[in-house]
């Protein structure tokens, strides 16, 4: 079962995709989330969305029905997503989050 997922708390998050999962009992791809506030509170700065996304893989990595998952950003043009998601450089190399989502894990 493939999820998207844009909001800022890492609990609301992991309760979303285990609702997925107890609801369905199907293995689950998170296949877009981000640190995104569409409700226009503020929102994140580079420090807070690594460390949500930090947070968020890692617990992903831990659950054995996740079975792949993506971080929305893996382009120039966000759209009405904060571009401090972004995993790309203007010149397409990996932002300061793409190496973390890259490398890390």
């Amino acid at each position: 079962m493939a999820l998207h997922w844009y909001d800022i708390s890492a609990d609301a998050f992991k309760t979303y995709v285990e609702l997925w999962h107890s609801t369905f009992n199907l293995p689950i791809w998170v296949t877009e989330f981000a640190y995104q506030d569409f409700n226009g509170n503020d929102q994140g700065d580079l420090p807070t969305i690594q460390n949500f996304m930090g947070e968020v893989t890692a617990w992903m990595d831990q659950q054995s029905y996740i079975e792949q998952y993506c971080w929305f950003g893996a382009m120039l043009d966000l759209g009405d997503v904060n571009p401090m998601n972004s995993l790309m450089n203007p010149d397409g190399s990996p932002s300061t989050l793409g190496k973390q989502f890259l490398y890390s894990g």
